[in-house]
């Protein structure tokens, strides 16, 4: 699957949760929509997705996010809503 010609388009979770491990498969994306995916956790690999601008992670059973998702220079939106984070 050619995700360049997509690039502007929100991707899905079920669709893109194969392909987070692959480094560089989905570098180009810059809207990633993971809601009601039920991830527990997000891969370190998330950090390569380097033009990332908007991340929803909304609805899922996530209690922590790697330390790569800090690393995301280009990231103007997260949504964490309704997940398991636990205030420290």
């Amino acid at each position: 699957m050619n995700y360049q010609h997509q690039r502007k388009q929100t991707r899905r979770g079920e669709q893109l949760i194969p392909w987070l491990d692959v480094p560089d498969a989905l570098t180009d994306i810059d809207d990633l929509n993971l809601d009601g995916c039920g991830l527990e956790a997000l891969p370190e690999a998330i950090g390569r997705m380097t033009q990332l601008r908007t991340l929803s992670l909304y609805n899922n059973a996530l209690t922590r996010l790697p330390e790569t998702v800090w690393g995301l220079d280009r990231l103007v939106t997260l949504n964490l809503a309704a997940n398991r984070f636990e205030s420290a």
